[in-house]
């Protein structure tokens, strides 16, 4: 038989073999992570007719005669080339870009694949969707810690999981405290006169900060004199809204030149002035505000906006007390005093707002009024809710004209002898000013004693004397009666009246009375707050303060949600407004039914250089805490994927943790890989061991999330080579064909 004839046996048997490889990439070419098959052939050993000979000096050399005995299979070598990545933007599709595999298991065996489309089962194991093949990697600690030294494990997403809250250890604050802030301010009130109208005087108040939004206040009168009392001077503390906490409640007594006294009361805890109603106009980019609360009931403030055609809408704020403590009622009405009613009530008008003394503000009803004006063009107008209304200490004058008190308003009906006696005391108006409570004794020798005390008042002069009961009363003794009340009304009424039964005073008057109110304003207190947490959980808000105390000096002070003080230090700043150096800390305090916190707080990124100036000419400093390390409890609400494959939790309390970490295996010589099916690869003893690590480390790549790799088929080549693998087949065909003619034609010579 001719040799060649078995040539063309060998390469239509292995030309079919690469067809069959070509076949299996083509029918692939859209398999995730598909990686494509090569043959390769190599010659069958060669016959030897005749040896070589060597040459010499008077012949040359001859080649060897060999005739080749066809060709064989040299390799099916599997191409681990990158495929293309196509987005898909599941989060739990990844692709590695470089080498590497990521590592399946069926708890017995690890497989290794390209293809990353994975999916998360109902228990939240991160599986391969075709085979249920779980993929492996490293689970996080509690604290989110990956030790990746450690064998590989199934990947579990923690669905529900939650992180446990962790205390504040650590403050960070930064900013600029403006070196333009003045240590001293001065603020002049208004002027205040005296009963007549006739003299005032005006005065002027220094106030110097001492510490967290404390400030000491000292009154100085130009035009008068202080005569009395001790509330021209103190210490007043407010909180971070501006409102009155702690003052020295008291008053100070002002004469003017010539003038009688003036009465000046101190800032009162809970004294407010704060903003009321913002109003806005339907359609247009305007807006004010309604305002006039002084912290006083009852109250009316008249207020007139305009809409935007122009006409006038006059209301009334009206503000009453109710049968609740600390509770108010406002109401808006339309005003008819500047004329007829010009505005209708649409929605809304009503509301209540409520006294909260630990924030010290007072809380709004959430109630929107809708107005219209009744011209014939008239527009809507938008009042909003009233806000949390705050704002700057006030000093009440105490002053209004003389009023007075009718003969008989204080009496004593039913006297029956030794006892105590309640009345009223009534201004003219029939209006209850102070209940008066009468003690009398006796009666000795016929003559009974009486004193007086004022339930919201005290006795300044007279409040004792004596009469005779007869009836009629007779023997009077006592002088006139002059009794201050709390709000710093003085009434005087005169002594007791001869042969009235029952007894009665001779009429007086009545002066003083919250008649107008002088503002002072405090620096603007360069204030931070900061949400920390202890370790259940629980939110504090802590607010921390910077004051200026001298040039380049500040102290800083932090208290509680309840303005205890839990912190405090100086910072220290040179010449140029970098920091030199703060003390103080740390942050310490205790909550209820939790472990006591304890906070490092740190300035280092403070500066001091001067700031802009507001609208009152006082500096604008800029003083923030960007940065807490603490958080609360969280439960896991998604995840991500990262680069390196690490599975990073997505928590509700903002949080990030690790949760997981997937595993890559490289190997000396993937192309030892075998194949068993689904785009998956097995550990051969060609392949080498696997390197399992993390993504991006050592020779392995990075990940993709979002991505998968599709098969490193190339349509084109694999289309080349089936039309020359073909005409392989057909030249090997014919030369089998050939082969048997040339050997039936030697059959035939034969014959």
């Amino acid at each position: 038989m001719m040799r060649s004839m078995f040539a063309g046996v060998t390469g239509l048997r292995n030309h079919q073999i690469r067809m069959d490889a070509i076949g299996n990439n083509i029918a692939n070419v859209n398999t995730v992570g598909y990686k494509a098959g090569r043959v390769s052939f190599q010659d069958t050993l060669n016959q030897t007719l005749r040896g070589a000979s060597a040459p010499n000096a008077n012949r040359g050399g001859i080649n060897a005669l060999q005739v080749g005995l066809g060709m064989n299979l040299a390799s099916i070598d599997v191409l681990h080339t990158q495929g293309n990545l196509q987005n898909t933007g599941k989060i739990t599709d990844v692709a590695i870009q470089g080498d590497g595999f990521f590592i399946l298991s069926d708890g017995q065996r690890e497989y290794y694949t390209r293809a990353g489309n994975f999916n998360m089962e109902r228990d939240g194991r991160l599986v391969n969707p075709s085979n249920g093949l779980i993929v492996r990697g490293w689970m996080a600690n509690i604290t989110g810690v990956i030790n990746t030294n450690m064998p590989v494990t199934n990947i579990r997403i923690p669905v529900g999981q939650t992180i446990a809250p962790i205390a504040t250890s650590q403050i960070e604050f930064g900013g600029n405290l403006a070196a333009n802030t003045n240590v001293n301010l001065r603020y002049m009130t208004q002027s205040v006169s005296d009963a007549s109208n006739d003299h005032s005087a005006t005065i002027t108040y220094t106030l110097r900060p001492v510490g967290f939004n404390e400030y000491e206040y000292e009154a100085v009168v130009q035009g008068g004199t202080i005569t009395g009392g001790s509330g021209y001077h103190g210490t007043i503390r407010l909180n971070e809204n501006g409102v009155v906490v702690a003052s020295p409640g008291t008053w100070f007594e002002v004469t003017p030149t010539d003038g009688t006294p003036v009465r000046i009361m101190s800032p009162q805890v809970g004294q407010l002035m704060g903003d009321g109603f913002e109003a806005h106009y339907t359609g247009a980019l305007q807006s004010n505000v309604l305002t006039g609360f002084t912290g006083t009931v009852p109250f009316n403030y008249d207020a007139t906006l305009i809409d935007t055609a122009g006409n006038t809408v006059n209301l009334t704020y009206q503000i009453t007390g109710t049968s609740i403590p600390n509770r108010f009622q406002w109401q808006i009405v339309p005003d008819s005093d500047p004329g007829p009613e010009n505005v209708t009530i649409e929605q809304g008008g009503m509301g209540t707002f409520e006294w909260d003394s630990t924030r010290g503000i007072y809380n709004a009803s959430d109630v929107t009024t809708l107005v219209r004006s009744t011209a014939p063009s008239g527009v809507n107008i938008t009042i909003n809710p009233p806000s949390e209304m705050s704002g700057i200490p006030t000093f009440t004058v105490v002053e209004r004209a003389p009023e007075v008190i009718a003969a008989g308003t204080v009496n004593m009906p039913a006297f029956a002898g030794a006892g105590t006696y309640t009345y009223n005391l009534n201004n003219a108006a029939g209006e209850v000013l102070s209940h008066l409570q009468f003690n009398v004794t006796g009666p000795v020798a016929g003559v009974y004693s009486w004193t007086l005390n004022a339930e919201n008042g005290s006795v300044l002069t007279g409040g004792s004397g004596t009469f005779t009961w007869g009836p009629p009363t007779a023997g009077v003794t006592g002088d006139p009666t002059r009794i201050r009340l709390e709000n710093g009304v003085e009434v005087t009424f005169g002594a007791m009246q001869n042969g009235v039964n029952p007894p009665s005073f001779e009429e007086g008057l009545m002066v003083g009375g919250q008649d107008g109110q002088v503002q002072i304003r405090v620096p603007e207190p360069v204030v931070t707050m900061t949400r920390v947490y202890d370790s259940l959980g629980n939110d504090h808000l802590l607010l921390t303060t910077a004051t200026k105390m001298d040039d380049n000096n500040w102290i800083w002070s932090t208290v509680d949600e309840y303005e205890n003080p839990i912190g405090s230090g100086r910072i220290n700043f040179s010449n140029e407004g970098e920091l030199i150096s703060y003390t103080g800390g740390p942050i310490t305090f205790t909550p209820p039914g939790a472990l006591p916190v304890r906070i490092n707080p740190d300035f280092s990124d403070l500066s001091q250089y001067a700031g802009t100036l507001d609208s009152d000419n006082m500096a604008i400093s800029d003083f923030t805490s960007p940065f807490q390390d603490g958080y609360p409890m969280g439960m896991l609400q998604g995840f991500n994927i990262d680069k390196s494959g690490r599975i990073v939790g997505v928590f509700s309390n903002g949080m990030n943790q690790n949760l997981a970490q997937l595993a890559v295996a490289s190997f000396t010589n993937p192309g030892g890989l075998s194949r068993v099916g689904d785009t998956m690869f097995e550990e051969s003893s060609n392949s080498g061991q696997p390197q399992v690590g993390q993504a991006g480390q050592g020779s392995r790549g990075q990940i993709t999330p979002g991505t998968v790799e599709m098969s490193n088929v190339d349509l084109s080549q694999e289309f080349t080579d089936m039309i020359m693998t073909e005409r392989g087949f057909q030249s090997n065909s014919r030369v089998i064909t050939t082969s048997d003619e040339m050997l039936q034609e030697l059959v035939n010579l034969k014959r």
